[in-house]
């Protein structure tokens, strides 16, 4: 499987560390969802740095947090008349109430360089009372399109795999970022597929012997060699060798996702898509004769349930430790 990335908006973000860097770190991780983002993440003095100069220059954007030091801060002003004289797309964002001098200073410093000036709502990005406003508000500003941030989905119950806002739809669009689509995939090997694998064997004529619990991939790799060597033993090599295949496109899968990096978000999603299809749909093959038919049922009526509602678990908890990502 060959996965391609797709060229991305990028841009640049200002702010003063004193009081704008939670906030940077949040807004960051949540737009590398749909752009290249850069920020510094470094307290630096001196002279203004060449390598800040040349990443706002080859950005397509460049966002200004405006904030009490940023408004005031010379290393702020710099980086704002950079991206002045490189002609750079300029998003101002609001992130302090009772903060009146924002107006003023967009009017002042920015009014002839933010896209969308003729529509007076996009004067600036409000991230005053909901994140999720403001984002959608400067996405809308420099992708032409409303998006949101994955934040939110952590309160979508919609597991319908057919309509286009369910939490299975934005997995496959790669709306939820890569880090928290792996540490479901590990979950998800961990102990779902276990327990699937687990009850087959049990069940299986003769019984197949596992010892152990296997959380890896090369864990399950050495369970498929064992299972087809014991299987010829055993006579039941039609069994053991239609469950080893499936695990071995299941690893396959999962040892794609390990080596992305946590900003392919888009071919994390399609990956992971695959993974619980395929989980799924070795689950519906009737040709498994060991199986049960209690255990269909419970496994078809849990399994997507069991799945979504960990994904939603995953991402409330990245959500409220956003801020210590980076």
């Amino acid at each position: 499987m060959t996965l391609i990335t797709p060229a991305r908006n990028r841009v640049f973000i200002s702010y003063a560390h004193k009081d704008g860097m939670d906030f940077t770190r949040r807004l960051a991780f949540a737009l590398e969802m749909y752009m290249d983002v850069f920020w510094d993440k470094e307290l630096q003095a001196g002279d203004y740095p060449q390598e800040l100069q040349d990443q706002i220059e080859k950005r397509d954007y460049f966002i200004f947090v405006m904030t009490h030091y940023s408004v005031a801060s010379e290393w702020c002003q710099e980086e704002l008349e950079i991206a002045k004289k490189s002609n750079r797309v300029i998003v101002p964002i609001c992130i302090e109430k009772d903060k009146t001098d924002n107006k003023n200073f967009v009017d002042e410093n920015l009014v002839t360089y933010v896209k969308g000036k003729e529509d007076p709502t996009y004067t600036y990005g409000n991230f005053v009372d909901d994140f999720e406003v403001g984002f959608r508000c400067i996405t809308k500003m420099m992708l032409g399109t409303a998006y949101s941030s994955w934040e939110y989905l952590a309160n979508n119950n919609n597991y319908n795999h057919a309509e286009p806002d369910s939490l299975p739809s934005a997995i496959t669009k790669g709306y939820i970022p890569c880090l928290i689509v792996k540490q479901l995939a590990s979950w998800l090997f961990a102990e779902k597929l276990w327990d699937i694998l687990k009850i087959e064997f049990e069940n299986a004529n003769p019984i197949f012997a596992v010892a152990g619990h296997p959380r890896t991939a090369s864990g399950f790799k050495k369970i498929g060699d064992d299972l087809l060597k014991t299987a010829s033993q055993l006579r039941n090599a039609g069994f053991a060798k239609t469950t080893t295949d499936w695990m071995n496109q299941i690893i396959e899968f999962y040892q794609q996702l390990g080596i992305l990096k946590d900003s392919q978000h888009p071919e994390a999603g399609r990956l992971m898509s695959q993974i619980i299809y395929d989980i799924y749909k070795h689950l519906e093959d009737d040709s498994v004769a060991s199986r049960k038919a209690s255990d269909v049922i419970a496994w078809r009526t849990y399994f997507h349930f069991d799945v979504y509602e960990k994904l939603r678990e995953l991402i409330t908890y990245y959500a409220n430790t956003s801020r210590r990502l980076y």
